[in-house]
């Protein structure tokens, strides 16, 4: 399945006030050109009382995204099988005026990325430098603000403007 051209997010789970989302697996889907996430799982606030349970990206691809290619924000692993980014590739992300990471885990638990790729984040596929948008975003995968229990590993980061890998906070956004 494809999801192209969207204006803002090609596929979005997103949980409420004391919600859970649970058991789904996203596998082998395309999202390209979207203006804003790739693929996302939000919660609506931090400190955030939504939680995810096996939750799987598993073979996706996030191409030429504004933002992030891959997000979870605001959410609440269940346990240690929470969230998981597998064998999935985030490329070209970044690409609108607030940028961002190839992958990104803001705010979140129990998030864990493995056998990934992160590549030409902040990237102009035109050219192949730079697109000059909030480079210091331009991450391939991090680990942002108030992330705790995840994990990145056998993962393959390259070609992105800024940090492979980040972990911690290195952005100049404040939290509001």
């Amino acid at each position: 399945m494809q999801y192209s051209r969207s204006g803002g997010i090609g596929l979005n789970l997103a949980a409420n006030s004391s919600n859970t989302i649970s058991n789904i697996t996203v596998q082998n889907i395309l999202s390209t050109g979207q203006g804003n996430l790739g693929f996302a799982v939000q919660g609506t606030e931090y400190p955030s009382n939504e939680t995810a349970s096996n939750i799987r990206f598993v073979n996706d691809t996030a191409n030429l995204t504004g933002g992030q290619g891959f997000a979870v924000v605001q959410i609440n692993g269940a346990s240690a099988n929470g969230i998981t980014i597998t064998g999935s590739t985030a490329t070209y992300a970044g690409q609108n005026s607030s940028g961002g990471p190839g992958m990104e885990v803001y705010e979140a638990s129990y998030v864990n990325i493995t056998d990934s790729t992160s590549a030409y984040t902040g990237i102009n596929p035109n050219t192949g430098v730079s697109n000059g948008i909030d480079s210091g975003d331009a991450w391939g995968i991090m680990l942002d603000d108030y992330t705790t229990h995840s994990s990145v590993s056998r993962c393959y980061v390259h070609n992105n403007v800024s940090v492979g890998i980040q972990i911690g906070r290195a952005s100049c956004r404040e939290r509001v």
